[in-house]
């Protein structure tokens, strides 16, 4: 297992405290021949979440490519002050976030993903105020909506499993027949039971890596309302986590005289 580099511990350390976000490699950065990539960098396991990676761009942009995967430095002269910038973005998220009153709710990925399989359009429903995830009259209610799993999607996924070398077909197979014609005959097993196993593994990430792309779509569009800026989602352990602060109705004014001191 490889060791993580002083310089980039600590930026390290504070990123995988942030909810949802897990490292999988970084770099501090050198000069050729140091053994270091010439660019410091840390990369994460999934896409950042969507309000976290909006904190970094406002935080590091300046110094820092962040993309939903990985973050790097803009020139090697600035490798640790980007690590630095990093691990200070990482503390003062946690500490902002911290204090607001927040709601959560969480659905799992395969469940998720199997509501969509059903080839009928599904949705998540979220209040700013009650925090309930069913409409409750409301008017800040938000209803993300996701598209179903329909069969195109599925052929083109089988396209692309085709392309992997152990999983290629003939060549004259593959031009007399459609996409959705071999698709149908691996999953009847003529092409074996090895081959339908790879197949539905491979269905089975690539439908996971679509609901959770359609996830984030939806969410960084709810984002671009102002109610809904502070909305949040990434993956914990199979489980997708959605997160917004309450919103508290504010208290209507007293318009009657106070009972302490009313007038004669």
């Amino acid at each position: 297992m490889r060791s993580i580099d002083r310089d980039a511990r600590a930026a390290v350390f504070g990123l995988n405290r942030v909810p949802g976000v897990t490292t999988t490699e970084s770099c501090q950065g050198g000069s050729r021949g140091s053994g270091h990539s010439a660019f410091a960098y840390v990369r994460f396991r999934h896409p950042l979440p969507p309000r976290f990676r909006s904190y970094l761009l406002a935080r590091v942009g300046g110094i820092a490519r962040v993309e939903d995967t990985a973050a790097y430095a803009r020139r090697p002269e600035w490798n640790q002050l980007f690590l630095r910038a990093l691990a200070e973005a990482a503390s003062a998220y946690r500490r902002r976030y911290a204090r607001l009153p927040i709601s959560r709710f969480r659905i799992r990925a395969r469940t998720l993903r199997r509501r969509l399989a059903r080839a009928s359009p599904s949705g998540i429903a979220l209040c700013l105020h009650c925090g309930r995830t069913r409409p409750c009259g409301n008017a800040e209610h938000l209803q993300l909506r996701l598209a179903p799993i329909d069969e195109a999607m599925r052929d083109g996924w089988f396209r692309d499993f085709t392309e992997v070398p152990e999983n290629q077909l003939p060549a004259d197979l593959r031009a007399s027949e459609s996409p959705a014609r071999l698709r149908a005959r691996a999953e009847n097993g003529q092409f074996g039971e090895a081959y339908l196993r790879r197949w539905a593994a491979f269905e089975k990430r690539a439908a996971g890596a679509a609901v959770e792309a359609q996830v984030l779509r939806a969410v960084r569009l709810a984002r671009t309302d102002a109610r809904w800026r502070d909305l949040e989602v990434y993956r914990h352990r199979g489980v997708l986590v959605f997160e917004w602060p309450l919103r508290r109705p504010r208290a209507r004014r007293h318009l009657g005289t106070c009972a302490g001191r009313a007038k004669p």
